[in-house]
This record gives structure tokens, C-alpha cells and sequence, in this order.
């Protein structure tokens, strides 16, 4: 099996770009104040630059954007592979790199700067993704590369056949110094999203089938609605009716659909439910 390179880019601190990275076919990253660098062919170079932009940054500060900026521009090549921690699903999209970096100035700032990609997945569901692969893609970085424990190779195996369940010192004297994102050891990851997976991976293991629809209508009752949990069997898609008050009426009223499993919840099932 070929060596390949595996890069995480984000698209915003929030996921703001993510829709547009999906549809458009397209990884990317923010810092729109620095411009265009299709002319700027080298780390030195980018480091240079963010000097004259930002001033009244730290050091630090300016080593570590230089190192993921130049990343991105230079050191991401053709042909490999770039991982999307989606905000908007528990699921992480895959995809192969296909162009070269080009300069969007009417994209959104968190895809100011971009990639063309290949998607191979829009959302591969994190329950399948080992945990040590995850806390890799939890750092709080824009772009660094992904390959502890080989985690190129396995993320490569996982997509090609997925299973069916589930700090670097900066020289502050040296105006050149970039830090490269792979060499960052030990960056601060989101705690809150290892978090988030791990309950996530207790429910799986503990709640399946009608004992997850139990469960979430145990946590809707605990919010005050009145709920109507479906017997195990043929639901007709609807798994608990839940409204507020007395009887069940008045206020907020919803029909729930429960789906257990390592899977994310796609538009045509969020169409069915809405039918």
C-alpha cells in the first residue's frame, strides 16, 4: 500500500464554511487580511509577510500561523488526503486533494484561501473513527497533518473497506521561525468533542434499537413533555409523539424519529421524517 499524507483543515472555528467546503468541492482556510500568496513560494517568505500584516502579533503567535498557512500552501500537495471535522454532525468528511492553491476573494473569510478536493465521504460517522484517531483531529488548529500512530494508513484502510459498526519550542529572536503543524505535539485539543464522542460511544454500547427511543423519550419527559413511546416493531416511522401540558397539547408538539447505529442522519431520512 502507497504512503499517503493525511491533513486536517477546518473550515471556520465554528463549521461557518463547511456547507460551502461540501458543495463546492473545496478545503480551505481563513486569514483573509493577508491576501493572495500565490507569489509567495516559501515559508521565510509567508512568515515575512504576516510580520508586515500583523504587527502587533506575538511571536509565538505569528510562528504558528506562518507554520499552518504555509502548510497549506505549500507543503499539501496533489493526491493527498485532507480530513473536515464537520460542527454540524458528529462525522468527519474525507476527501483527496486535486488542485493546486488558489485565492478565492469572494469566498466566505474561513475559505478565503483554498484546495480543490475530491470528496470520498461527506461524513464519515465518528463512532467508526478509533478514539486515538480522534483526539488527533481534536486539535485546535486550522491545518497540521495527521499521522500519529499511523493514522494515515488506518484512516486509508477505514475508508477503503469501513467497518460496519462502530509543543514546539519558538525561537522568538529568529523574524523566521515557522513552526510546522505536524512537529506540534502538544497542542491544546477540544476537550468538549472527546467528550462529546466518548458519551456518544457509551450510549451506542449501552442503548440500541427500542431502547435508545426509550431513553430519548425518558429525556423528553424529564423536560416537562408528555410522551408517547412507540411499542417495539413497526412505528410507521414515528417513534414518539411528545407535546407540552396537561394533556399533551398545548405548546410544543413533535413527532420523533429514532435511528441507533454508527450512522448520520442524511437528508433523505430527514425528508421521510418531515412526510
Amino acid at each position: 500500500m502507497a504512503v499517503v499524507t493525511l491533513w486536517m483543515v477546518r473550515a471556520g472555528q465554528h463549521g461557518e464554511g463547511e456547507n460551502d467546503a461540501l458543495n463546492a468541492r473545496v478545503v480551505g482556510i481563513g486569514w483573509p487580511e493577508v491576501g493572495n500568496l500565490t507569489e509567495l513560494r516559501s515559508a521565510p517568505d509567508i512568515r515575512s509577510h504576516l510580520n508586515a500584516t500583523y504587527p502587533d502579533a506575538k511571536p509565538s503567535t505569528l510562528a504558528n500561523w506562518a507554520g499552518q498557512i504555509a502548510a497549506f500552501r505549500l507543503r499539501i500537495k496533489v493526491g493527498d488526503l485532507v480530513a473536515l471535522p464537520l460542527k454540524s454532525a458528529p462525522a468527519v468528511a474525507f476527501g483527496r486533494i486535486t488542485g493546486d492553491y488558489k485565492y478565492v476573494d469572494g469566498a466566505v473569510d474561513a475559505l478565503r484561501h483554498q484546495r480543490s478536493v475530491e470528496w470520498i465521504t461527506d461524513g464519515l460517522p465518528r463512532d467508526i473513527i478509533d478514539q486515538d484517531l480522534l483526539y488527533s483531529l481534536g486539535a485546535f488548529l486550522t491545518v497540521c497533518r495527521i499521522k500519529r500512530n499511523n493514522a494515515e494508513q488506518r484512516i486509508r484502510t477505514l475508508l477503503e473497506a469501513p467497518p460496519p459498526t462502530a509543543s514546539a519550542q519558538v525561537q522568538l529572536a529568529d523574524s523566521t521561525t515557522v513552526i510546522e503543524p505536524d512537529e506540534i505535539t502538544d497542542s491544546p485539543v477540544d476537550l468538549g468533542q472527546i467528550g462529546r464522542d466518548q458519551i456518544r460511544r457509551r450510549l451506542a454500547e449501552r442503548f440500541k434499537g427500542h431502547e435508545l427511543a426509550r431513553l430519548v423519550g425518558e429525556l423528553l419527559r424529564a423536560e416537562g413533555f408528555i410522551c408517547d413511546i412507540s411499542p417495539p416493531g413497526p412505528d410507521g416511522g414515528v417513534d414518539i409523539l411528545a407535546g407540552q401540558g396537561g394533556m399533551g397539547f398545548d405548546g410544543t408538539t413533535m413527532a420523533v424519529q429514532v435511528k441507533s447505529g454508527a450512522i448520520v442522519a442524511d437528508a433523505p431520512t430527514l425528508r421521510d421524517l418531515r412526510g
